[in-house]
């Protein structure tokens, strides 16, 4: 009767453990789907405070692009030299006409009319206003944001290209012959 007895404690034993087992498991799992549910929350959170993020920062983008776009293009001149290239030009230069004419000489450096460039025997029209250049007013008095500038050179008889003296008065993009003639030279 003894092993009977026996028999029936470690069964009981067996049943306990079993029950304390199956409560441990039942804990753990507990444990396990309220830290599952406590990341999925927060990653939930996460995706929508990043979410947020990016449309604000496409929107702050947005603004800052238009606003620098703007900006560069109301900061602008086109400008046609007496080649025919046209190309646009910052209208707040630093030391304003010098600038400019540096500009200017740099472009058409190489290019038939430098001379004339360099000894600033060129005239300028804003195209929009229809007035030509004054070096008396400021660069930027001349020329307003968003403008048009036609370049033309002025020749006269007595200037020379480079070592041979100059004869007529022909275009350097186009090679016609000027109509207009001034005190000053020859302006196409």
């Amino acid at each position: 009767m003894a092993t009977l007895k026996t028999l029936q404690m470690n069964e009981e034993a067996r049943r306990h453990d079993a029950a304390t087992w199956a409560e441990r498991g039942r804990l753990i799992v507990r444990s396990v789907q309220n830290l599952s549910d406590t990341l999925l929350s927060k990653a939930r959170r996460m995706t929508m405070m990043n979410i947020l993020m990016h449309l604000y920062l496409c929107i702050r983008l947005t603004k800052l692009k238009t606003t620098v776009e703007r900006a560069f293009s109301e900061e602008k001149v086109t400008l046609q030299d007496a080649t025919s290239r046209v190309a646009p030009v910052r209208l707040r230069l630093g030391d304003g006409w010098d600038a400019f004419n540096a500009l200017l000489v740099t472009r058409v450096k190489g290019d038939q009319g430098f001379r004339r460039v360099a000894l600033r025997r060129y005239a300028l029209q804003d195209c929009r206003r229809r007035r030509g250049n004054r070096y008396d007013i400021s660069w930027q008095s001349f020329m307003l944001p968003g403008s048009q500038a036609s370049m033309s050179i002025v020749r006269s008889s007595n200037l020379t290209s480079g070592d041979e003296p100059l004869h007529g008065a022909s275009c350097p993009s186009c090679v016609s012959a000027s109509t207009v003639t001034t005190s000053e030279g020859t302006r196409w």
